[in-house]
C-alpha cells in the first residue's frame, strides 16, 4: 500500500473505513479457519496384545513400630547416670538411668507418713465395708421374710399391696433401703482411699532416689536428657512430661496406610506392597498386607480405612514416624488381551475403543477387566492383533479464535 493509498485511506468518510475495518476482519477470519479448522485429523495406533496386567491401589501412610513404651522418672529430682545409648538393645528388668532425689530427709518422712496413714484410711474403711453388706444381707432377710409371708403376699407371689402399706412393712422395707444404701457408698468411700493410697505412694517414691529398669525388652529411643538434667513426675499442671526415653519392644516396624472407601474393596490381605519412604524416593522396599481395618474413620467428611503392612526386609534408614507411598498390587492377570489406558473412551454411556474403518472412526463396545498403570484388560469386543487407535494427534492442540488470534 502506497502513502498515496494511506492518505486516501485517512481522508475517507468514517463510516467508509468502519465498513472496509470489518471486510478485512471477515477475511482473516475465513482464511483462519481453512488454514487451522480444516486441518485432516491424524491418528496414533496400538495393536491389542496379550500382556500382564496389575492392578495397583496406591496411597500414603507412615512407619509405626510394632510396640513401644515411654519410660518417665518416678522421681523429682536429677539425672545422675544414664546407662544405656540411643539405638542400643535392652532387656526386661535391665537398668536404664538412675535418678537422685531432690527431697530433703523431712520431706521423706512427711511423705511416708501421709502414705501410712492413707494405708490406715483405707483398712478402716474396708472394714466399715464388711460391716455394711453384713447389716445389708440381715435386713434384706427380714424384708424378704416378711414380704413373703401370708400377710403381705397373696397365692402365686402377687403382693398385697394394701396390707404393704403397713407402718410394719413400711419400716421394716426401709430399713433394708437404708442399709443397702449405706453399704453402696461405702463402697466408693473405699475406692477413693485406694486412689488416695496409690496417689500417695507415688509421691512418696517421687521422694526417693530410684534406679529405673526396662519395663520390657526392646531397642532405646530418644534419649531426652543427661546426667545433671532436671527431672520430674507428672503432676496435674503437667500431667505428661516429656519421656526419658522411649523403648521400641523389637526392631520389627510396620507401615499404616489410609486407603479410600472406593479402593478399600480391592485390599485383602496377604497382597504385596512396594513402599517408598517420602525421604529416600529412589529406595523400594518389600512389604505384605497384614491387617485391614473393617471400620473407617471420618476424616473431615472424608472416609479412609487403616491398612496395615509388614516390611520383608529393613534397614538403618527406615523410623517410626517416617512418612511414605506404597503401591498395593491388589490383582495381576497374566497373558491376557490388552490395549493402551488411552485407547478406552466413553460412548454412549459405556466403555469403547475407537478404531479406523473406511477412513472413519468407528466406537466397538468393550467389556474391561482391570486396568493397570499403563494398560487395561479386555475382557470381551475385541480380538488380538486388531487394529485400534490410542489417541488423535491434534486431540490436544490448541483451537485459534474465530479471528485466527
Amino acid at each position: 500500500m502506497t502513502f498515496q493509498n494511506i492518505s486516501g485511506f485517512i481522508q475517507l468518510p468514517l463510516w467508509k473505513k468502519i465498513t472496509i475495518c470489518v471486510v478485512l476482519l471477515i477475511g482473516i477470519g475465513i482464511i483462519s479457519f481453512f488454514l487451522f479448522f480444516n486441518k485432516q485429523t491424524g491418528f496414533v495406533f496400538d495393536t491389542v496384545k496379550k500382556t500382564t496386567v496389575t492392578e495397583i491401589v496406591s496411597d500414603s501412610g507412615k512407619i509405626t513400630s510394632d510396640g513401644k513404651i515411654d519410660v518417665n522418672s518416678p522421681t523429682n529430682g536429677v539425672i545422675e547416670q544414664i546407662y544405656v545409648t540411643n539405638g542400643q538393645t535392652v532387656k526386661e528388668d535391665q537398668d536404664l538411668f538412675r535418678v537422685k532425689s531432690s527431697a530433703t530427709a523431712q520431706e521423706q518422712q512427711s511423705a511416708l507418713a501421709a502414705y501410712q496413714m492413707a494405708v490406715a484410711n483405707q483398712n478402716t474403711a474396708e472394714t466399715l465395708l464388711h460391716t455394711y453388706r453384713s447389716s445389708m444381707y440381715t435386713y434384706w432377710k427380714a424384708f424378704t421374710d416378711m414380704a413373703t409371708n401370708s400377710t403381705y403376699e397373696k397365692s402365686k407371689g402377687v403382693p398385697n399391696e394394701q396390707a404393704r402399706t403397713s407402718a410394719e412393712f413400711q419400716s421394716t422395707q426401709d430399713n433394708w433401703l437404708a442399709a443397702e444404701k449405706q453399704f453402696i457408698d461405702q463402697e466408693q468411700a473405699v475406692s477413693a482411699a485406694q486412689a488416695q493410697v496409690n496417689a500417695l505412694w507415688t509421691a512418696y517414691l517421687a521422694t526417693q532416689t530410684s534406679v529405673v529398669a526396662a519395663q520390657i525388652s526392646g531397642v532405646v529411643n530418644n534419649i531426652s536428657v543427661s546426667p545433671g538434667n532436671s527431672v520430674s513426675i507428672p503432676t496435674i499442671t503437667n500431667p505428661t512430661p516429656k519421656p526419658i526415653l522411649t523403648i521400641v519392644s523389637s526392631s520389627k516396624i510396620e507401615g499404616v496406610l489410609e486407603i479410600g472407601q472406593t479402593d478399600i474393596a480391592k485390599v485383602k490381605t496377604g497382597q504385596e506392597v512396594r513402599i517408598h519412604p517420602d525421604p529416600y524416593k529412589d529406595k523400594e522396599y518389600d512389604a505384605q498386607v497384614i491387617r485391614v481395618d473393617t471400620l473407617g474413620q471420618d476424616t473431615q467428611g472424608v472416609i479412609f480405612y487403616n491398612v496395615y503392612v509388614e516390611f520383608s526386609s529393613t534397614d538403618e534408614i527406615l523410623k517410626p514416624g517416617m512418612t511414605l507411598d506404597a503401591d498395593i498390587i491388589t490383582n495381576t492377570k497374566e497373558n491376557v488381551l490388552t490395549v493402551p489406558n488411552s485407547a478406552i473412551v466413553l460412548f454412549q454411556g459405556s466403555k469403547a475403543v475407537r478404531v479406523l474403518k473406511d477412513n472413519k472412526i468407528t466406537y466397538i463396545p468393550v467389556k474391561v477387566g482391570i486396568k493397570g498403570e499403563t494398560q487395561t484388560q479386555i475382557l470381551s469386543g475385541l480380538s488380538q492383533g486388531q487394529q485400534i487407535i490410542v489417541a488423535l494427534t491434534n486431540e490436544k492442540a490448541a483451537r485459534p479464535s474465530f479471528l485466527g488470534l
